[in-house]
């Protein structure tokens, strides 16, 4: 929901959108996180190579590690939308970065 974006956004939680439009909180550990190659890593990056899934699409280093350049793509058919329903918008992080909620809408 919009509220819970917004409280979200508040408490600086990322959050991304995944499959079956639900949201996601990613949670980022307070405590550093120890590597299997030795040292710690502090919230979950990992030194150079750390990847945003959402910024991931082609990644040439996590090619191995399964990403991918093919995108998945689904078809939704759209019905039973009140009639002064008029527009659908699709937009990344770099929006909500920059505008509130309802300023974009």
């Amino acid at each position: 929901s919009e509220e819970a974006l917004k409280q979200a956004d508040e408490h600086e939680v990322e959050v991304k959108n995944a499959r079956n439009d639900r949201f996601t909180l990613l949670l980022v550990p307070a405590e550093k996180i120890p590597l299997s190659s030795g040292g710690e890593a502090e919230h979950a990056h990992v030194e150079e190579q750390a990847i945003t899934m959402t910024r991931s699409l082609g990644d040439f280093y996590a090619h191995r590690y399964g990403v991918t350049a093919e995108p998945e793509v689904r078809h939704m058919l759209i019905k039973k939308l009140p009639a002064d329903f008029t527009h659908v918008l699709l937009a990344s992080d770099g929006v909500w970065d920059i505008w509130e909620f309802a300023e974009v809408s």
